[in-house]
């Protein structure tokens, strides 16, 4: 995984990091880009620039993953 360092200091990774990370396909990541999942990501200038994406926003979306699939099968349980 590569992480680079921004004016912040936040750890910022790359969208095929973010790929690997939460095992989405390279157009579900680009999507979730575009609706703002990851809030503190930004696109370097340029036509060609490449996303940056703050590790704690991949964290997050991670750790909701996590949450929404554990309550799906809490509820699955429930039903027998």
């Amino acid at each position: 995984m590569c992480y680079y360092r921004g004016m912040t200091d936040l750890t910022y990774v790359t969208i095929s990091d973010v790929e690997r990370k939460l095992d989405i396909s390279n157009p579900t990541a680009l999507r979730w880009l575009k609706e703002g999942v990851f809030p503190g990501a930004y696109k370097e200038p340029g036509r060609t620039g490449q996303w940056r994406i703050p590790l704690a926003d991949v964290d997050a979306k991670r750790d909701m993953m996590v949450w929404e699939l554990n309550n799906q099968i809490a509820y699955l349980l429930s039903l027998d």
